[in-house]
């Protein structure tokens, strides 16, 4: 990924998690440092059905990582997110969403900010 808006993401995740993922469409929950071919698929694309079957994934993916985890910071988009929100506020995690409602532009404008104008 070499977006601007993908490093942005990745910048802000760096300084406010202590541990982060990716979403994959292809491969579900992956490792910052994990190096993959790259794809055209995207989950925003697939039918409900399909994205409730990728987050299932996701979830089962994920759940090892969450044990004592009060926290959770979602930077994915809304279609990426719609069917883990639940999952991740179980137990009483606080789950926050900080671009939710922005368009890609305001994405990418809240991040430069909050990053300092620094990028990558």
């Amino acid at each position: 990924f070499v977006s601007p808006l993908f490093k942005e993401l990745c910048d802000y995740a760096d300084r406010e998690a202590d541990t982060w993922f990716l979403l994959s469409a292809e491969h579900g929950l992956l490792d910052p440092e994990t190096v993959i071919a790259p794809t055209s698929k995207g989950s925003s694309r697939k039918e409900s059905a399909a994205r409730q079957e990728w987050s299932q994934r996701v979830i089962e993916q994920l759940s090892p990582h969450l044990d004592g985890v009060r926290r959770v910071l979602v930077l994915a988009n809304a279609r990426s997110r719609e069917y883990l929100l639940d999952f991740l506020a179980q137990d009483g995690r606080e789950v926050e969403v900080p671009m939710d409602g922005l368009s890609l532009g305001e994405q990418l404008q809240w991040l430069r900010r909050e990053n300092g104008g620094k990028g990558r």
